[in-house]
Formats: structure tokens, sequence, C-alpha cells
């Protein structure tokens, strides 16, 4: 995992950046799909999106 998806998890886990923040750098080429979908899905009980 790179260092984005750590600072990504971080403000997620803590409320600050909502699901659509996830998903729009996701689109914006800053996390991999492995790095959305392990921070959405741990957020859904590990389901994966």
């Amino acid at each position: 995992m790179s260092f984005n998806h750590y600072i990504w998890k971080y403000l997620f886990d803590r409320k600050l950046r909502p699901a659509s923040d996830i998903e729009a750098a996701y689109q914006k080429g800053i996390l991999t799909r492995e790095e959305r979908d392990a921070i959405l899905g741990a957020a859904e009980g590990g389901k994966q999106v």
C-alpha cells in the first residue's frame, strides 16, 4: 500500500473525509482500486465495494 493509502485511511477512519472523497481520489489516480476497496470495504464491515 502506498503512503497515500495510509493518509486517506486515517482521514476516512476519523470521519475527516467522506466516502465520496475517497472515490474522487481514486478517479484522479491518487489511490489504486485495491487501496480504495480496502478503505471503503473496511468501513462496510469487510464487504467489498
